[in-house]
């Protein structure tokens, strides 16, 4: 702790009371850090209703400490000082009165909470006499004679403040969480309704970082202690001596805890350490045993519970002559579980059995024990079902017979609640199942896969059936991809024939080979671009296939043939379309190198997209005279001759009108040059046009004028 120094004669600073003050300060922080740690702490602080109750609490004096900077701001004339934190104490001299009013919704309650934190504000403002250099006498009010009130105390205060929550449904409603630099101390509930604020109304908020004890409760505790040979303490005792809180228990710190003395256990007794009450389950220790009792009885000791390895040097059951000794039997499982092992030795033999409780007793055992090896000479079913929950292990992994036979004179089943997590597996040998029935509706046969009252596959030695709760059902092969191969890519029923006792039924069927049939084939009426069609979609219409021709599809129509040899009409292996009688056939050809060709003559119904063909129809024009051309984008061309006189407009009406605009018009008297003569466009409509001829010299008379208008 750092002290100012002042000397007689010197001339006093007020950085001298300054530095005091502050040398105090973080002497008291550090001293309360040592004491209480780095985190927040609260003392005092009671929150309680209202005298006379009302809807408002009270929250009585008190302190928080918490860590904070030296000095925030400048302390007067000293810099400010963040670079280093001490514990500050921040101290309400009065009680604070706080207001939570009922929600005003029927039904809901609302939770309130109570928070505080440390501030630390300049305040005691006053305007004070500062030396006036200019003349001694008389002082300056406030600094540079200015008039302004200065502060006089640093106050590092404890401020508390009410947190409304969101009135919800009640027993719905939550809590808020402390604003940044706030802690919880209280949480006030109150319901719809309610005029008064009751003790019961107010809670400790969770982990609010009160101080549970102070220095006199320890000593008085220690004081206690000391000396005596043995003392026993209440737990309320200890807890008021904060030796020992409610929720932690008894907390010994960086040495071990040793106990002496005790009594060997024993049904009765204390041993040298109990756990649990003595009329209840409760372990005795003494300093070479451990056992489980229950109300003065022998219990069960259960070591890891909840699951974990159980390890010792050498796993030894020893009975002092370095046997084994299991006096009676050895359970591995809970009395009355669902499964349980025993090891079971007695004058009959040795057994291991895998007992499963479900009314009867159906054991699994392994005898003819033999020097540690374990062959298995007899693998029996008791009851009328074995249960298996893990791996079943045998000598060689083999199940033998004697004869190289694994036999199962028994139903083997596993419930809904046994689970084989990695499945069977059968590694090196061909599983061969030789007995069943025949595949049918009912019935297992060699092999079943999935519940008889759901979907399931049946199998015997030649058939593979897919069933639904005793009726057939679809057999998907791949459903989710990949192709389905036979021999010779073939559906052959013996004889060479390709038999479907029922109906294919694909959502999409890809064929990438070849499709061949002999005989007929059928399909349903197509419904997209994609899918086959059948001959009730042609209407009256057939459709051949031979060598010569190619495919030849007919109708009440005509006929027509596609093929690939051009039969004279051009290069070999170009796709044409051949129309009409026989001496009069007409073509269309496609070459591969993508040449499209017409040989006759063909048609096109009018274009009304811009892909489209268009046909002479959509080219109506009159060229005698004045006329037009209609294109077929809509575009129209008008021309003609006009005899116009000079220095006057003349009206010109066009063959055609326009059925939506005239564009453009453009007038070029004929035989005189435009140094002479101009003719101008006064005005125009979609059905006419109106020229003007200019002379520029001194030509008078009539002249003939050519016109050409675009319009649409």
């Amino acid at each position: 702790m750092d002290r100012q120094i002042v000397w007689a004669g010197a001339i006093p600073l007020e950085t001298d009371l300054l530095n005091t003050n502050k040398n105090v300060m973080i002497a008291i922080g550090k001293l309360a850090q040592a004491i209480l740690g780095n985190t927040t702490t609260l003392n005092g602080l009671a929150c309680t209703p209202t005298s006379p109750a009302s809807m408002q609490v009270n929250v009585a004096p008190g302190e928080i400490y918490m860590s904070e900077n030296v000095d925030n701001s400048a302390y007067s004339s000293l810099a400010a000082d963040t670079a280093h934190q001490i514990i500050k104490q921040g101290i309400m001299l009065n009680a604070a009165t706080l207001s939570c009013p009922a929600p005003a919704t029927s039904g809901q309650s609302i939770n309130y909470l109570v928070e505080a934190t440390l501030s630390e504000v300049d305040g005691n403002n006053t305007v004070l006499p500062f030396y006036n250099a200019s003349n001694p006498a008389t002082a300056w009010s406030g600094p540079a004679n200015s008039g302004n009130p200065s502060s006089t105390t640093r106050q590092t205060l404890c401020i508390v403040q009410v947190k409304a929550g969101t009135a919800e449904a009640t027993g719905s409603q939550v809590t808020p969480a402390p604003d940044a630099g706030y802690v919880g101390v209280w949480v006030v509930t109150v319901a719809y309704g309610q005029s008064t604020i009751l003790a019961g109304n107010i809670a400790l908020y969770p982990g609010a970082p009160f101080l549970t004890s102070n220095l006199s409760g320890v000593s008085t505790a220690f004081a206690a202690l000391n000396g005596s040979a043995s003392q026993n303490f209440s737990t309320a005792a200890l807890t008021a001596s904060g030796l020992v809180t409610a929720d932690a228990g008894l907390a010994v710190y960086n040495s071990a805890t040793l106990i002496y003395g005790g009594s060997g256990v024993a049904a009765t007794g204390n041993g040298y350490l109990q756990i649990g009450p003595s009329s209840g389950a409760n372990v005795v220790y003494d300093n070479a045993s451990i056992q489980g009792r229950y109300n003065g009885g022998v219990s069960a000791l259960q070591l890891n519970p909840l699951g974990g390895s159980v390890s010792t040097k050498k796993v030894t059951l020893d009975d002092g002559s370095g046997n084994a000794a299991i006096p009676g039997t050895l359970l591995l499982g809970n009395p009355g579980s669902l499964i349980s092992m025993l090891l079971v030795a007695n004058s009959s033999g040795a057994e291991i059995q895998l007992q499963q409780n479900l009314g009867a007793t159906n054991t699994l055992t392994f005898n003819s024990f033999n020097g540690g090896v374990v062959p298995i000479t007899t693998l029996t079913f008791n009851a009328t079902d074995a249960l298996f929950t893990g791996k079943l292990t045998t000598n060689n992994n083999t199940l033998d017979d004697g004869a190289g036979n694994a036999f199962f004179y028994r139903q083997l089943t596993t419930y809904g609640f046994a689970n084989i997590t990695a499945g069977l597996t059968v590694t090196n040998v061909a599983p061969i199942i030789s007995a069943g029935t025949s595949v049918a509706l009912t019935g297992n046969g060699n092999m079943q896969i999935g519940i008889s009252t759901g979907y399931n596959l049946i199998q015997d030695p030649k058939s593979l059936q897919a069933r639904n709760n005793g009726a057939i059902s679809a057999l998907n092969l791949n459903p989710l991809g990949g192709s389905v191969l036979t021999k010779n890519n073939t559906l052959d029923d013996g004889v060479g024939n390709a038999s479907f006792l029922g109906t294919i039924t694909a959502a999409t069927a890809n064929i990438t080979g070849s499709l061949t049939a002999t005989g007929t084939a059928s399909a349903a009426a197509a419904t997209t671009s994609t899918e086959l069609v059948n001959l009730g979609q042609l209407g009256n219409g057939t459709v051949q296939i031979n060598s010569l021709d190619g495919l030849l599809l007919t109708s009440s129509q005509g006929s027509a043939y596609l093929y690939t040899d051009s039969s004279g009409t051009g290069a070999a292996n170009d796709f044409v379309i051949r129309v009409g009688a026989a001496g009069a056939y007409q073509y269309v050809q496609v070459s591969p190198a993508g040449a499209f060709s017409v040989p006759g003559t063909a048609s096109a119904a009018a274009a009304t997209t811009a892909a489209n063909l268009v046909n002479l129809g959509q080219f109506p024009a009159n060229v005698t005279g004045a006329g037009y051309q209609k294109l077929p984008t809509g575009l129209i061309i008008q021309w003609g001759w006009a005899l116009c006189s000079i220095g006057s407009a003349t009206t010109v009406n066009f063959p055609i009108t326009f059925p939506t605009s005239m564009a453009s018009v453009t007038a070029t008297p004929s035989g005189i040059s435009s140094a002479e003569l101009i003719a101008s466009i006064t005005s125009f409509s979609v059905s006419l046009v109106n020229i003007a001829l200019v002379s520029m010299s001194s030509t008078t008379g009539s002249v003939s004028v050519g016109w050409i208008a675009l319009g649409y």
